[in-house]
């Protein structure tokens, strides 16, 4: 019973994961999402994002073999995703709100208001990107809690 149990969770991992990255190879290679997202964000959040996503999909193949899988960690590395899409977002955000360079912007110079709103455009970029990421990249790694049997409640 306990050998079939973890047989069955191990293919719910290698189904789910096979199924995520297909899904990211096809859309990264059809409209080049993940590479844009990377490139548009100035903080490297991305890529922080990213790797805790693998490590979570990988964490999560290793308690699925376990006989009484523990999804505890699964759940938290989904839920440290969000918090660092939203730290890029927050990080984004005080990029671009220099406050004190608004302030003293002369409004007759044509170049310092364009460098002024690329400069803004950049931030809210970063700010979009690593929180569609840290989104993302939180629903994918929720899956797994969701389909592998969580025996970390049971009495």
């Amino acid at each position: 019973m306990n050998d079939s149990r973890v047989k069955i969770n191990f293919y719910k991992w290698l189904i789910l994961t096979a199924s995520l990255v297909t899904l990211i190879l096809g859309v990264e290679y059809s409209y080049g999402i993940l590479s844009s997202f990377a490139s548009m964000d100035m903080t490297g959040i991305c890529y922080l994002i990213w790797m805790v996503g693998i490590g979570a999909a990988a964490w999560a193949g290793v308690v699925s073999c376990r006989p009484n899988p523990h999804m505890m960690r699964i759940k938290f590395l989904g839920s440290l995703c969000q918090v660092l899409g939203l730290l890029g977002t927050v990080i984004g955000m005080l990029f671009g709100l220099k406050l004190h360079s608004l302030a003293g912007l002369n409004v007759e110079d044509k170049v310092a208001i364009t460098d002024t709103m690329v400069s803004i455009a950049t931030s809210i970029s970063t700010c979009l990107t690593t929180t569609a990421t840290g989104i993302i990249f939180s629903v994918m790694i929720s899956l797994y809690p969701f389909l592998i049997k969580d025996y970390s409640e049971r009495r």
